[in-house]
C-alpha cells in the first residue's frame, strides 16, 4: 500500500466538517446501561452536510491534495458520507479512496470485532481499525420502528433523548423516554417527527 500523508487539520474544508460535526452532536444512551449519557451525529445533520456538492468537493481535495481526481462526491454522499466523517476525525481522509475501492461503505457499518479483510493497516497492532470501531459508534444510531430487530450491546448509542423511569416490578422496569425525532419512526413506520414520548 501507497505511504499516505495525514491531512493538514488546519485546511478550511476540512475544519468546517470537523466544526460541523462538534456543533451537531445530540445526546443519546449507551446500549448496555441506557442511564448512561452520552452523544451521537444525526444521519441527517452528515446527509446536510454532504448534500452540498461544492463543500463536498473541496472536502476531497483537502483530504486528497496529491490526486488529480478525486472520488465522486455524489457517491461520497449518498454511501460514504458516514465512513468519510470517521476517517476526518481520525486524521485519515486521504483512505477515502482505499475504502471506496473495497466498497467498505456506509452500509458495512457498523464493523463488529473482527477486521475485514480489505480494511487498511496503518499503525501498530491494528490500532487504526480500533480506533476506526469505537468512533463509529457515533454514526451507528437505529432507526426505532415497530418492526425493530435490533439487539441494545456493545458500544450501540441508542437516540433516546429523555429517559424517566415510569414503573418498577419484580423482573422489569418501565421507562418513558423521547426518541429523537430523526430516528422515530414508531409510528406504525411512518416518519411523524413529532417527538413523541413512548415507553421501553
Amino acid at each position: 500500500m501507497a505511504a499516505h500523508r495525514a491531512h493538514n487539520e488546519a485546511d478550511p474544508p476540512i475544519q468546517g466538517l470537523l466544526q460541523y460535526l462538534c456543533r451537531n452532536t445530540s445526546e443519546g444512551r449507551t446500549g448496555t446501561n441506557h442511564e448512561i449519557r452520552t452523544s451521537f451525529i444525526s444521519i441527517q445533520r452528515v446527509n446536510d452536510y454532504f448534500g452540498n456538492e461544492t463543500r463536498t468537493k473541496a472536502l476531497l481535495h483537502a483530504l486528497l491534495p496529491d490526486k488529480p481526481l478525486i472520488p465522486d462526491p455524489k457517491v461520497v454522499c449518498q454511501e460514504y458520507s458516514r465512513v468519510l466523517c470517521i476517517l476526518v476525525r481520525l486524521n485519515k481522509g486521504y483512505f477515502i479512496t482505499h475504502f471506496m475501492l473495497h466498497q467498505l461503505s456506509d452500509a458495512k457499518l457498523p464493523f463488529d470485532s473482527i477486521r475485514p479483510d480489505q480494511f487498511p493497516e496503518s499503525g501498530p497492532n491494528g490500532q487504526f481499525f480500533h480506533l476506526f470501531r469505537r468512533e463509529q459508534w457515533q454514526f451507528c444510531a437505529p432507526m426505532f420502528r415497530l418492526d425493530m430487530n435490533v439487539s441494545f450491546v456493545g458500544d450501540l448509542i441508542l437516540p433516546i433523548e429523555e429517559l424517566e423511569q415510569h414503573k418498577e416490578g419484580s423482573t422489569a422496569t418501565v421507562y418513558k423516554i423521547r426518541i429523537h425525532r430523526d430516528y422515530d419512526l414508531l409510528y406504525n413506520g411512518v416518519d411523524v417527527r413529532s417527538g413523541t414520548a413512548w415507553s421501553m
